[in-house]
């Protein structure tokens, strides 16, 4: 009864997916188009806790050759959706700015406020920033600047880089420039994200800037994880 209840599950999930990955529609933020109700979204989550609760039985309803194929397509979503939210963080104003390069083993927290693009470098927990940040929290990029990005590095767009520490030691950076674990999962964690971006607003003010900033500008984006 719970291999059928939970293989159930996973079927709605499929469908639920294929309504949010499968007609090769723009669903950036910038469309408002929504393709699901409230009771959906509750139908689809609950399906997903489920099947995350029930993975071993999951496993027992299915063939090698149907879980694989279970695998692919929600990999293939999740991948849909990674490259969704990266495109979400490109289409921002000004546009005359280049996006920046994400740092290895961390990350970039950005927003637009007064017309001008605000990014704070961010490193993971096990790692730290190659040089001197503690008085330089953030880059900008807008028409003060030239639409170039302020950075420590000659030209381009590389606006931090962070390297594995081994030691766990921040010693470079401001205490809020460094995730609690790593990025990618702060981008699971939407309370501490929130927070994060709180954190980077507060220090913008206590900077002397301020102005009302629109929520589609704010982005997280993360780099890779290297050894």
């Amino acid at each position: 009864m719970v291999c059928q209840t939970v293989c159930s599950a996973s079927m709605l999930l499929a469908l639920g997916w294929f309504l949010i990955a499968g007609t090769g529609s723009d669903h950036t933020e910038e469309n408002h188009q929504c393709l699901f109700t409230a009771k959906n979204y509750t139908e689809l989550a609950n399906s997903l806790k489920l099947i995350t609760e029930q993975i071993d039985q999951i496993t027992g309803c299915h063939e090698l050759e149907q879980r694989t194929e279970i695998y692919a397509l929600l990999q293939n979503t999740a991948d849909k959706m990674r490259a969704i939210r990266i495109r979400a963080c490109h289409k921002v104003s000004p546009k005359n700015c280049s996006i920046p390069l994400v740092p290895n083993n961390g990350g970039l927290m950005c927003l637009t406020l007064n017309k001008t693009r605000y990014c704070k470098p961010m490193c993971n927990q096990e790692a730290d920033f190659n040089f001197l940040r503690k008085s330089r929290l953030f880059e900008s990029c807008g028409e003060s600047t030239q639409y170039q990005w302020t950075t420590q590095y000659v030209g381009g767009s590389r606006l931090a880089q962070c390297s594995v520490t081994r030691m766990n030691l921040h010693v470079s950076g401001d205490a809020t420039a460094y995730f609690r674990s790593t990025c990618h999962q702060a981008l699971l964690d939407y309370e501490n994200s929130k927070m994060m971006m709180n954190n980077f607003k507060k220090e913008l003010q206590a900077k002397g800037i301020v102005g009302k900033i629109k929520n589609r500008t704010e982005c997280l984006m993360c780099g890779n994880i290297s050894v």
